[in-house]
């Protein structure tokens, strides 16, 4: 790891992105902690001294992550550490069949594919994809934006896009 951020300190790239982060950045509140939670602990605190310098150097840090915002440790949310937290919920069958109707597909075909009650934006949105032969990021920007699918937690503050 530490070769990891010395490389980062040297090439100070403008983005790092950081998938599927969840025990890693869970709060740091065991007084017991099992070797993998020192190695944990060593990850996070390279992470937080490294943004500490963000400003200065302008990388900027997109982190992925299955678990709610609020199992993160609270250093990583402090303001000025933290500029947004994108969150996704399942859709309900009846969203996801409302935003496939809205793009101009097959009621039909909505069914065959999707039998269960939440479908995942992913999914769906890759599904569009297929059928309107775009860019995934081009077909479902519309909808990532409807507040009660989307929400953005600008620093400190909770908005809806």
């Amino acid at each position: 790891m530490d070769e990891f951020w010395r490389n980062l300190q040297k090439d100070l790239p403008d983005f790092v992105i950081l998938d599927d982060l969840d025990y890693m950045l869970t709060k740091r509140d065991s007084e017991a902690m099992s070797h993998d939670d020192i190695k944990k602990n060593i990850f996070l605190n390279q992470l937080l001294s490294f943004t500490d310098g963000v400003q200065k150097n302008k990388t900027k840090f997109i982190i992925t992550t299955n678990q709610s915002f609020d199992d993160v440790d609270s250093a990583l949310l402090r303001k000025g550490r933290l500029f947004d937290i994108l969150e996704f919920k399942e859709l309900e069958n009846d969203e996801a069949l409302n935003i496939w109707l809205s793009e101009g597909l097959n009621k039909d075909e909505f069914e065959n594919l999707f039998t269960t009650d939440f479908i995942t934006q992913a999914d769906l949105g890759s599904e569009i994809a297929k059928r309107k032969n775009k860019r995934i990021k081009e077909t479902t920007r519309s909808y990532l934006k409807d507040s009660s699918i989307s929400k953005v937690k600008k620093k400190t503050k909770r908005i809806s896009l």
